[in-house]
């Protein structure tokens, strides 16, 4: 069994911290938080002058909607991302992606490519490249990954990027928030709570209009949003995310399965998203019997060579971020995984808001 190393108890640890104001490890670290604080209004301040400056030299098209979180780490993002864009071709419009390309190897503004690789754009920007077959550019300055992709692409109605809502140097039409079922956890700024800025319900630039959207799992109560609650939009959309109907072959994608064939069967899985127990939960509640559940950090997971029990199981299952960075397996452990791909339901509200009925 893989032992997590000491930088992912920890991480689990502040996790728990983030969740409640009476955690120990949260007042030790405020000191830091407020710290933190001060320099966080500060370059919000700076930013939002600039972003400012830089929104009334938008053209009015393409639009840019920035689909951002409040929390460090993932809150459910990139499917909704995935599920907007579908949404936007649906309805006629022309549209391209543009993403950081986090843990990617090269830092400068490039189109994710069929040869592209995971590890040269980032395992998130790659893989909705694949699914949605529309154009992506990744760069760490997302203003440089926009020029690119409209250098590339100058007919698109919107350009959606995959976080980037504090970007200096990314203005924007819409700001889509999402919060997932931790809500605003403790409600302080890291380190001793989740937030990346202190709570503001406003847009982060003036002129642009913000959207909230609840993503939770099917598995998970009602979120929790607390005082600060009350303060947010009285008016949000929902977001449910469950499993679709049946695994996918790895290996040979025609290939299906349904949950029910497997609960019998030796079943492990594991996954390197920011809440793998999350994943965990869904599966279980499809009927199946773990025998193993291993989390790897975000964006991370299981390398040729590395430890793994890939014997102890037939059956392995994994989401579809994670299997985007499996291809080099050997075959004999390829056709062991099984892909789990997640389905949105999104409210018609979040439509109406996006002018996508």
């Amino acid at each position: 069994m893989i032992q997590p190393s000491f930088k992912h108890r920890f991480s689990v640890l502040l996790m728990n911290a983030w969740m409640s104001k009476k955690h120990p490890l949260a007042w030790v670290l405020l000191p830091i938080t407020a710290v933190y604080v001060l320099w966080a209004i500060w370059q919000k301040r700076r930013f939002q002058s600039k972003l400012a400056h830089l929104q009334q030299k938008l053209p009015h098209r393409p639009e840019i909607w920035v689909v951002g979180n409040l929390w460090v780490g993932g809150a459910g993002k990139t499917p909704l991302v995935h599920a907007i864009a579908e949404k936007a071709v649906s309805c006629g419009l022309r549209v391209g992606l543009i993403s950081r390309g986090y843990r990617s190897i090269n830092t400068q503004a490039r189109m994710v490519h069929a040869h592209s690789s995971p590890s040269e754009v980032g395992d998130e920007p790659f893989w909705l490249a694949q699914s949605t077959q529309l154009p992506v550019c990744v760069a760490a300055d997302r203003a440089r990954a926009m020029e690119l992709l409209l250098h590339t692409h100058p007919d698109l109605d919107v350009v959606i990027s995959d976080d980037g809502l504090l970007h200096p140097g990314l203005p924007r039409h819409r700001e889509i928030v999402v919060l997932d079922e931790r809500g605003l956890g403790n409600g302080w700024c890291i380190p001793s709570g989740p937030l990346r800025m202190p709570f503001d319900p406003k847009p982060f630039i003036q002129g642009a209009q913000r959207i909230w959207v609840m993503s939770r799992s099917t598995t998970t109560s009602p979120l929790q949003l607390g005082a600060l609650g009350k303060r947010m939009a009285p008016e949000w959309c929902e977001v449910d995310r469950e499993l679709a109907g049946v695994l996918r072959s790895l290996s040979h994608h025609e290939r299906v399965i349904k949950f029910s064939e497997l609960q019998s069967e030796e079943v492990g899985a594991f996954a390197g998203i920011a809440k793998p127990q999350t994943f965990f939960e869904m599966l279980t509640n499809q009927g199946l019997n773990l025998k193993h559940r291993i989390e790897y950090p975000d964006h991370q997971g299981p390398i040729v060579g590395s430890a793994h029990p890939w014997n102890d199981a037939q059956y392995w299952i994994c989401t579809a971020k994670d299997a985007v960075k499996l291809h080099d397996f050997p075959q004999n452990i390829l056709h062991k995984i099984w892909v789990a791909d997640l389905k949105l339901k999104v409210s018609s509200r979040l439509w109406k808001n996006l002018n996508l009925n």
